[in-house]
């Protein structure tokens, strides 16, 4: 129960809701969906983007405030918490490892990973530049909120945030259900636009940068291909940091003519390759969670992905786990992902089933609660 001061009202803070999401985008969306089901007057949204991929229910926000458009930290640092106070805000949501550096409500953050300190060549340099506001903004935190174990102890270890203050809500996936109608044809469409034909593919998701891990999984997709000749590579993912020199050394690769680079992906196409793949890949050297993996398990699609940082927290016993720094632990992971498919595909249904938004929407709304009765009254921090 919130404490006295009348009903809570928290701002969610939504500026990295962007057209195109990944990752962030998709997290933020899909929790500002499932809070404003589970407590529609509560709830109010800061940082609203005219080009946001934020869905209908958060369009119908009853109380809400505007992006200006321009750099998210000018945004952050200049008028997020004037909005977040504007609409009437006991404590705030930030949900993109920073918060404002000036004064501010009480508020909660969220942190997915800490890759820009563990693989800053993986980032623009300005991205890394801008971390020390990250470590403030946690410090800060009267909760910082992890999607897994595995970010909660980096936390503790290499930022020194009191464990107390770090709640793990793991991601979920919305249930993907049947195949839409029209997904054959579309799937279709998409085939002979990528020129697949009917040959079975392995799908990789995720921006084209050095932390994804695409060299390697091309090298082992290489040796497989040897003996399969039938078999293609399908990634899907905007370029990254350090992109375009990726894709140059893919090119050069000897199957370079079975390797096929889609870009960025609407919704409804990568659904329909997803769905269509026989195997996805997700052997990244590091994540704070891993999404693709519960997204391709919902669509009992089988998935090799890294026995590293959170990615077996997310996949169980669900998925192939392999070393991503050894090319034939990935080769081997595909080769038996792609044997054992159908074993593969029930386990993974069974595990993405097990979480949903809505219980990442309560488990979060429960830590507001928690936020706000240490907060009344007081203004200190915790810890």
């Amino acid at each position: 129960m919130a404490a006295s001061g009348g009903p809570l009202r928290v701002a969610l803070d939504v500026s990295s809701a962007r057209a195109d999401p990944t990752g962030v985008g998709t997290y933020i969306g899909e929790l500002a969906d499932s809070l404003l089901a589970l407590h529609p007057q509560s709830i109010a949204l800061v940082g609203v983007r005219s080009s946001g991929s934020l869905g209908d229910r958060a369009r119908r926000a009853a109380a809400f405030t505007t992006h200006p458009g321009g750099l998210h930290h000018r945004w952050l640092h200049t008028r997020a918490t004037a909005d977040a106070r504007r609409v009437g805000a006991r404590i705030a949501h930030f949900t993109n490892a920073a918060a404002p550096v000036g004064p501010s409500l009480p508020y909660v953050l969220t942190i997915q990973d800490l890759s820009i300190l563990r693989y800053p060549r993986s980032h623009p340099p300005l991205r890394v530049a801008a971390f020390p506001i990250v470590a403030l903004s946690a410090h800060r935190a009267r909760a910082v909120i992890v999607p897994s174990i595995a970010t909660r102890d980096e936390l503790v270890r290499l930022l020194r945030v009191p464990a107390r203050r770090i709640v793990v809500v793991p991601h979920a996936t919305a249930a993907a259900g049947s195949a839409p109608s029209g997904a054959a044809d579309r799937l279709a469409s998409i085939r002979s636009r990528l020129g697949l034909g009917s040959d079975a593919y392995v799908l990789a998701t995720g921006p084209i940068e050095p932390r994804k891990n695409h060299l390697r999984l091309v090298r082992a997709f290489s040796a497989l291909a040897a003996q399969q000749p039938s078999l293609r590579l399908v990634l899907v993912g905007d370029l990254g940091w350090r992109g375009g020199e990726i894709v140059a050394r893919i090119q050069a690769s000897p199957v370079a003519d079975r390797i096929h680079a889609t870009g960025y992906l609407d919704a409804p196409d990568l659904d329909c390759l997803m769905r269509g793949a026989a195997v996805v890949a997700y052997v990244s050297l590091y994540e704070g969670f891993g999404l693709p993996i519960l997204e391709a398990m919902d669509r009992g699609v089988p998935v090799v992905t890294s026995a590293t940082s959170s990615m077996p927290e997310v996949a169980g016993d669900a998925a192939i786990l392999v070393d991503p720094l050894d090319i034939a632990a990935i080769e081997a992971g595909l080769r038996t992902a792609l044997v054992a498919r159908q074993q593969l595909a029930e386990a993974g249904v069974r595990r993405a089933a097990e979480r949903r938004w809505d219980d990442v929407a309560a488990e979060t709304w429960d830590v507001y609660d928690w936020v706000a009765s240490r907060s009344a009254g007081s203004g200190r921090r915790r810890g």
